[in-house]
């Protein structure tokens, strides 16, 4: 019970000025090997002038990974012959930032709340946290987290939308 409550347990956020490009990069490259293994491109595209947010970077890193790693699952575990792509478009506006995470896997079969519910799963050894705690680091960012299948093809696509360092503006869907 003590581990379980361990891992379950968040650790305090420490906020400070991150650039979220690094923390793209860094996702990308602890995740370098099994995109390599599986087969799996990804591309990372920017738009707009880069600033800093200030934000937990140790937080949004784990929110990046868990995305990136889900697009890859879904994509590993689709039955389509397409090569598998993933794309991470940030998207500097004037007062936010947006970080979108498409990929061409299977998309979404289960609804958004349900999927982002604690201890829900679609996995077959999934414990059912990683979206949850998502959702959790952004809601402590001030920002928005949605969850949607593309409009422009098949596939997922996840977007997370953050202030720019000082903004006080509410962050626009």
């Amino acid at each position: 019970v003590h581990r379980i409550r361990g891992l379950l347990k968040r650790r305090d956020a420490v906020m400070s000025d991150v650039n979220i490009l690094t923390l793209v990069d860094e996702s990308i490259s602890l995740l370098r090997l099994e995109l390599g293994q599986r087969e799996i491109h990804i591309a990372k595209k920017v738009k707009g002038e880069p600033f800093f947010i200030t934000a937990d970077g140790v937080g949004l890193l784990q929110v990046l990974i868990n995305l990136i790693k889900n697009s890859i699952d879904a994509i590993s575990e689709g039955q389509s012959s397409e090569v598998g792509k993933i794309t991470i478009s940030i998207d500097f506006k004037a007062q936010q930032v947006n970080v979108a995470i498409l990929d061409n896997g299977p998309g979404l079969v289960e609804n958004v709340d349900a999927l982002m519910a604690t201890f829900f799963t679609t996995k077959e050894d999934g414990l059912g946290l990683g979206l949850a705690i998502c959702k959790d680091v952004i809601k402590e960012h001030e920002g928005l987290f949605t969850l949607n299948n593309r409009t422009d093809g098949h596939g997922c696509c996840a977007t997370i939308m953050l202030k720019k360092r000082g903004s006080k503006q509410k962050i626009q869907a």
